[in-house]
C-alpha cells in the first residue's frame, strides 16, 4: 500500500509516523507492505486517489468529530461490496492534531509512533481487539487482548512500548497476508502416510480464524516458548498452547497452517514414538516430510465385494486394500481365511497395496460367504492389524433372463 504524509504534518513527526506504519513491514511471514512515497500537498479526509496520513490542527473543522477524545481515524474506501471483487482502494489516517500534543511519549506528549502502528493496522485492514469493543456494538473485534498494538484502548494494559507489536498482531496480519502455507506429511521408512500422527508446532505459532467476524482469531502452537511470543512476550487469552494441525490424514497429511516465524520446530508423535525436527519454511506453499519409526497397526481402507453386498460375482478374486506397505509373506490362506472352506490362493500387489483371494472354483448362486483377515496379517515394519477383519456378502443369482424374442407365425394355406 503506497501512502503519503501531509506536508502540514509538523516536520519533526514524519519520522515517527514512518517508524509506526513500518512496524507492519518488518513480519516476515507477511506479504503485505506499506511503501512511503513522499509528502503530499492534500491534507483531508478525502476519497482523492491518495492513501494519507496527517496530523490535522483542524482535526474538528474538517472531520466533525473533536471533542471526543479520539486521537486518530483511519477511513477507508471500498469497491464491491458484498461480492468477489469487493476490495479497498483508499486508506486516509488523520491524527487529531488540535486537541493533542504529540511527540515521542515523553513530557505529557502522546506517543506518534504508537499511534501510527495502530491506525496503518486499519489500513491494512486489522479491527480492534477486545470484548468491549465487541459490547459496544462494533464488528470485527478479537479476542481480549490488552497488551495488543491493536487492541481498542490506547491507555488500557499497554506495554511500555506502545510501538511494538504482539504475537496477536502480527497473527492477524499473517492470517491476512502469509508469506507461507505450510503443511507436514508424516511417513513411515519405506515412504507409506502414517494417519492419525499428532504433529506439534514449537517455538513458532499458527493463527487460526474465528468462526465469525464477531470472533478473533487464535493462536495455536507453543506460545508459552518466549521465542514465540513477540512485543514484550506478554501472554494473551487467544493463545492456544497446542497444536494447529490437528492429526494427519489417511495419507499422512496435516492441515496448512501460516506460520508466524521462519524458522520452526515441529514435532511427530505415534504410539509412544516422537521425533522433533528443525525446519526453515519456504515461501508460497510447501510440504515437509517427516519420517517416523511405525508402530501404527495398518488399517484395510477397502474390501471388494463390499460388507453385505448382495449381488457379488460368482466369479473373479475377493480383494482386501491396505493404508500401507505389507509384508506379502504375511498374506497366506491362513491368514486370508474364509469360513466356508474354499481352497484358493492369496496374492498382494505391492502398488495398488491390494491383496487378492482367488478362489480355486467359482462360487455357488445366491450363497453368503464370509471372510476374515486375521491378526497375522503385518505391514512391513512388522506391526499386526488390530484385531481380525470379518466381513460377509452374498452372490447373485446365476439364471438368466431376455426380454423380447423371436417369434415365427406359421401361416397355413388358405
Amino acid at each position: 500500500m503506497p501512502y503519503h504524509i501531509s506536508i502540514l504534518t509538523p516536520g519533526a513527526r514524519v519520522a515517527e509516523l514512518i517508524a509506526g506504519v513500518s512496524r507492519w513491514n518488518d513480519l516476515e511471514m507477511s506479504t503485505f507492505e506499506f511503501l512511503y512515497q513522499g509528502l503530499s500537498s492534500k491534507h483531508k479526509l478525502a476519497a482523492d486517489g491518495i492513501n494519507l496520513i496527517n496530523i490535522d490542527s483542524n482535526f474538528d473543522t474538517n472531520t466533525g468529530l473533536g471533542g471526543q477524545g479520539i486521537l486518530a481515524i483511519s477511513t477507508t474506501w471500498t469497491l464491491g461490496e458484498g461480492t468477489d471483487a469487493y476490495r479497498a482502494v483508499e486508506s486516509d489516517i488523520v491524527f487529531n492534531g488540535e486537541e493533542f500534543p504529540w511527540g515521542d511519549g515523553t513530557a505529557g506528549t502522546v506517543d506518534t509512533e504508537a499511534v501510527s502502528v495502530h491506525e496503518s493496522g486499519h489500513s491494512a485492514g486489522l479491527s480492534h481487539a477486545g470484548s468491549i469493543c465487541r459490547e459496544s456494538g462494533s464488528e470485527g473485534c478479537g479476542a481480549e487482548v490488552p497488551k495488543a498494538t491493536m487492541y481498542w484502548n490506547f491507555s488500557a494494559g499497554q506495554p511500555t512500548n506502545k510501538a511494538t507489536l504482539e504475537l496477536d498482531d502480527a497473527a492477524a496480519l499473517i492470517s491476512a497476508y502469509p508469506t507461507s502455507t505450510f503443511r507436514v506429511q508424516v511417513v513411515n521408512a519405506t515412504g507409506d502416510p502414517m494417519p492419525g500422527v499428532t504433529v506439534l508446532l514449537l517455538d513458532a505459532a499458527a493463527p487460526v480464524n474465528g468462526t465469525n467476524r464477531f470472533e478473533g482469531g487464535l493462536v495455536y502452537g507453543d506460545v508459552t516458548n518466549s521465542a514465540t511470543l513477540m512485543g514484550d512476550q506478554a501472554s494473551s487469552l487467544s493463545y492456544i498452547n497446542q497444536t494447529p494441525f490437528n492429526l494427519t490424514d489417511i495419507s499422512g497429511f496435516t492441515n496448512f497452517i501460516n506460520p508466524s516465524h521462519r524458522t520452526i520446530r515441529i514435532t511427530a508423535t505415534a504410539a509412544g514414538i516422537t521425533r522433533t525436527i528443525s525446519h526453515t519454511v519456504a515461501n508460497s506453499t510447501s510440504t515437509l516430510a517427516v519420517t517416523l519409526e511405525d508402530r501404527i497397526p495398518p488399517v484395510v481402507i477397502s474390501l471388494s465385494p463390499a460388507s453385505g453386498s448382495t449381488d457379488a460375482p460368482q466369479s473373479g478374486p475377493i480383494r482386501a486394500e491396505f493404508n500401507e506397505s505389507m509384508n506379502a509373506a504375511t498374506l497366506t490362506p491362513l491368514t486370508f481365511t474364509n469360513s466356508q472352506g474354499l481352497s484358493g490362493s492369496v496374492t498382494y500387489d505391492v502398488t495398488s497395496r491390494i491383496a487378492s483371494f482367488t478362489p480355486a472354483s467359482s462360487l455357488a448362486p445366491l450363497t453368503t460367504y464370509t471372510f476374515t483377515l486375521t491378526t497375522g496379517i503385518q505391514d512391513t515394519a512388522g506391526n499386526a492389524l488390530a484385531s481380525p477383519v470379518v466381513w460377509s456378502f452374498t452372490t447373485k443369482d446365476s439364471s438368466s433372463s431376455s426380454s423380447g424374442g423371436c417369434f415365427i407365425e406359421v401361416v397355413g394355406d388358405k
